[in-house]
């Protein structure tokens, strides 16, 4: 990070492409890529300040070339990025604003979520399934994880969905396990972790 460098590796090769290394003009935070239409995305920082804007790239083999520098929320110094590749999404959680930011195709911020939407204190990981259009963010100070929903466009107003977007498919019929055995003194356990479904705030 204190270099300014994105490193670029060959997947195939496991080695350096030392001539395709980006300087991002900052201190690079977080990388995601879109390998359906081959963006990288770069959060970053300027001086001393937290990564407040995201570095937008076209990949090629030979090259990264940037076309957009976009402007999100406070970060702070731990948050995500995360894209979903079936609608070309980029949720950003911008921890020390309490808020998720979302990025389209054309690179600009087209929504952000906030308290009032049901994301939590210090939203710091994200994650997508493409599947379903679901997105998870992990609150880190509130201990909760915040569901959004995304289907293409969006709508400034939030939707409640009164149902899950996939159907879900059936489970076999369970076979028993054998007895437990007793948790040892001290593991981890899940009783301090709540799940806040979010209005299912909706893109719609």
């Amino acid at each position: 990070r204190d270099t300014g460098m994105v490193t670029v590796l060959d997947g195939n090769s496991d080695t350096v492409l030392w001539g395709q290394n980006i300087a991002v003009g900052g201190q690079p935070y977080v990388v995601a890529v879109n390998p359906t239409n081959n963006r990288l995305y770069v959060s970053y920082s300027e001086g001393s300040n937290s990564p407040r804007q995201v570095a937008v790239y076209n990949s090629y083999s030979d090259r990264n070339e940037r076309i957009a520098t976009v402007a999100v929320g406070n970060m702070g110094d731990g948050s995500s990025m995360a894209v979903n590749t079936s609608t070309g999404h980029v949720f950003v959680t911008n921890s020390d604003d309490n808020t998720v930011s979302v990025m389209d195709a054309s690179n600009a911020v087209i929504r952000t979520f906030t308290s009032g939407d049901g994301v939590g204190t210090s939203p710091f990981a994200a994650a997508v399934n493409p599947y379903t259009n679901r997105v998870y963010v992990g609150n880190r100070d509130s201990n909760n994880i915040s569901i959004l929903a995304d289907r293409g466009s969006v709508s400034n107003t939030p939707t409640p969905v009164p149902a899950m977007v996939a159907t879900p498919t059936p489970m076999p019929t369970a076979t028993p396990l054998p007895t437990a055995v007793p948790t040892p003194s001290g593991s981890m356990d899940a009783t301090n972790i709540r799940v806040t479904n979010v209005r299912d705030s909706l893109f719609s």
